[in-house]
């Protein structure tokens, strides 16, 4: 399970590096030329940078800046990111504000709160909405399985866990707002065509959902005094706060690496090179983008569903209670409703709207959901299995890497800089073994206790040495503490 959701961390990692290269190359053509001032003029900047090397470009670049930044730490980056991302986020509310008061700004949110209730009996809504919830909290991609390991005590998992997805929903809603606020303003100014629906427009304008920031954003910029300004450090913030996210990614990757023997620099090279290669693709072909933004959107919920699955092998109500409720210092106490909310709605949420989703997509589309097309059914299924056929070859062939140094001194040295080897533990007792005395003997004398003066008793380790038991580390103990 944990190899599968490292894979899709990686899949969706090499196209998101594109997307964070194309907020770089925003922020630099911002500071270079005026912005667009009209849904055409916005479309020929984007159409220029497809039509460039520069996506190619500004992809390596974002790759070598994530690598770079996790080679020297990833404490390096949390200041910029703390004051990037409270400047962007100040942004926004600044944009809120504006946008709502611009002329035709009421349509826009009346249109954002009037539901389409045909639409809810779609499988597609429901799954992309939920996908959606799995990227901006990192539920379904594992980030914070990694991260959990630099936690302290006192953090409180359950209190992020709680105001992290609820602070994400409620900028959700405030950017949605600005951005229809400012769609159906440009619209009415410009005469557009009422006919056509905004959202059908908003996704005509850029695949993958780029049509909100690279077209939409900079006309809305256009029409602020100093808005050229503000859009460079819009798209300079987007780019450090996306960063920010690509490390996380990028992190996982080369954690699990070197959970697996091999040093970091070695793994981030290796990680940094894969990356970029599986990712020219997608800063090649827009087609591709959106192909892999829909397999691995969709593959983050099969993840949450093996992260529930684990939680049940546990026992929910065990894992509440050992890693919460009584582990966490100072933190929010998990309700009992967590458990029923694991063992019943979560599971039957996930592997239901799958379910759902492939059930649909064979009776809606008989005749095109087993071709291997961008958006299809088969596609996903096709690509998911690759996936996991790989995470079983990676068991396989991984193993050997848990075996000790080569004898040859200089193979050695050579697999030495790519894996971490630990040299053998030598216990006491073990010299004098070797030099021929009495095997008995010694451990009568190492397996006697000897009494300090402060009352702290001291075990031989070739006491338990001898009994073949696995020791990684014994600690002294005083009487008087316990």
């Amino acid at each position: 399970m944990g190899a599968f959701m490292a894979l899709v961390t990686f899949l969706i990692a090499s196209y998101y590096s594109v997307v964070l290269g194309w907020c770089a190359y925003y922020f630099v053509i911002t500071c270079a030329h005026p912005l667009p001032g009209s849904l055409a003029e916005s479309t020929a900047d984007w159409e220029q940078l497809q039509s460039s090397a520069w996506p190619v470009v500004c992809h390596l670049l974002a790759v070598v800046a994530s690598a770079m930044s996790v080679c020297k730490g990833v404490s390096t980056i949390e200041p910029v990111a703390c004051v990037s991302i409270t400047i962007l986020l100040a942004i926004v509310v600044f944009c809120f504000y504006w946008a709502i008061f611009l002329p035709h700004a009421s349509k826009g949110i009346v249109h954002i709160f009037t539901p389409s209730w045909g639409s809810f009996k779609s499988s597609s809504l429901w799954l992309d909405a939920l996908s959606q919830n799995a990227w901006d909290t990192g539920g379904g991609i594992g980030t914070f399985l990694t991260y959990a390991t630099y936690m302290k005590r006192s953090q409180g998992a359950v209190k992020m866990g709680v105001l992290t997805p609820a602070f994400n929903n409620v900028v959700s809603i405030v950017c949605g707002i600005m951005v229809f606020s400012n769609v159906f303003s440009v619209l009415s100014q410009h005469h557009y065509d009422n006919t056509a629906s905004p959202v059908d427009l908003l996704k005509q304008s850029g695949p993958a959902s780029t049509g909100i920031t690279f077209l939409w954003m900079p006309i809305l910029f256009s029409g602020i005094s100093g808005g050229r300004f503000l859009a460079a450090i819009f798209f300079l913030c987007l780019t450090l706060a996306g960063l920010s996210s690509l490390i996380s990614f990028v992190e996982l990757l080369v954690h699990t690496l070197t959970d697996f023997g091999l040093r970091r620099i070695p793994a981030t090279i290796l990680v940094a090179v894969t990356m970029f290669v599986m990712g020219v693709a997608s800063a090649l072909d827009l087609d591709v983008l959106v192909n892999q933004d829909s397999v691995w959107g969709y593959a983050m919920i099969l993840c949450g569903c093996l992260l529930v699955f684990l939680v049940l092998r546990l026992n929910p109500f065990k894992f509440r209670r050992q890693f919460y409720n009584e582990y966490g210092v100072g933190d929010w106490s998990l309700p009992l409703v967590w458990v029923f909310i694991i063992m019943l709605i979560a599971p039957i949420e996930g592997v239901g709207m799958i379910v759902w989703w492939i059930v649909e997509e064979v009776y809606t589309k008989p005749g095109t959901w087993w071709q291997l097309s961008r958006d299809s059914l088969a596609m996903v299924l096709t690509q998911w299995s690759i996936v996991a056929l790989v995470v079983l070859a990676l068991n396989w062939f991984m193993k050997p890497l848990s075996v000790g140094p080569p004898r040859n001194v200089k193979l050695r040295k050579l697999i030495g800089f790519f894996v971490r080897y630990e040299e053998p533990v030598r216990c006491d007792g073990v010299e004098e073994r070797e030099q021929g005395k009495d095997p008995e003997e010694v451990e009568e004398e190492a397996g006697k206790e000897e009494q300090t003066q402060d009352g702290t008793s001291h075990i031989s380790l070739a006491t338990l040495a001898t009994q073949n038991t696995p020791i990684v580390t014994v600690h002294s103990v005083n009487e008087s503490e316990v």
